[in-house]
């Protein structure tokens, strides 16, 4: 379980109201390492199928070997949280700059008036191109940092180093600070990774920095994925 505030006030996700918001290793089961065949010289150049033919061992290739234990790949669009006191869901709300067209959105906001951009964002990011989880179900780090900054390059977002994180029962996070081009505001996030999709969990106030932060720990915290 990542740890609340200190992650969560520093990671992404920018939320405003209606139009101002808005953030493979090749699996093998050996080493690679196996010699190539030999065959008995024939004339056909390959392996005799008679007696008496040898050769060393065949490469398999990578995509056709046994992972030695395919990792649990969380179900994104399956995950639970619980909804922090003194904030309700609410309607109205967009990204500034999404990572894909493909989302759902939830927005939590504090139940007593505020500024209107004291909010906290749900975004489940569906049919995310990159192939972000190997065929043995661990994440590729390398290619979420890809992401990430073609993320940051195409929306014009100012982003701090990510740290890796788990939330839920160990599932794969990233956090960063962000600032967008032309506001003021600095926007903290998790983004947990999936099998081609993501879920970013965002939070941005003006004023209220304390009860936005602990209302995301809240649901950073209580993430459960099925």
């Amino acid at each position: 379980m990542m740890t609340a505030t200190a992650r969560l006030s520093r990671a992404v996700a920018v939320i405003v109201l209606a139009g101002l918001l808005a953030p493979l290793a090749a699996c093998s089961g050996n080493d690679g390492s196996d010699p190539a065949p030999t065959g008995s010289p024939g004339t056909g150049g390959g392996d005799s199928g008679g007696d008496g033919a040898s050769g060393g061992p065949r490469t398999v290739p990578p995509q056709l070997r046994e992972c030695e234990d395919r990792g649990d790949v969380p179900d994104l669009a399956a995950a639970t949280w619980t909804n922090p006191d003194g904030f309700d869901e609410e309607g109205g709300y967009t990204q500034i700059a999404p990572i894909t067209e493909s989302r759902t959105d939830t927005y939590l906001v504090p139940s007593s008036p505020g500024t209107g951009i004291e909010i906290i964002s749900l975004v489940h990011y569906t049919d995310v191109p990159e192939p972000l989880v190997d065929a043995c179900g661990v994440v590729d780090r390398k290619a979420v940092e890809l992401l990430l900054d073609r993320w940051h390059r195409e929306g014009d977002i100012t982003a701090t180093a990510p740290e890796w994180a788990e939330v839920g029962n160990g599932v794969a996070a990233v956090t960063e600070a962000q600032q967008y081009a032309g506001y003021d505001f600095i926007v903290a996030a998790t983004l947990v990774i999936g099998e081609g999709e993501l879920l970013l969990i965002g939070c941005q106030w003006v004023t209220s920095e304390v009860e936005v932060t602990s209302g995301c720990d809240t649901v950073v915290d209580s993430l459960a994925f099925g």
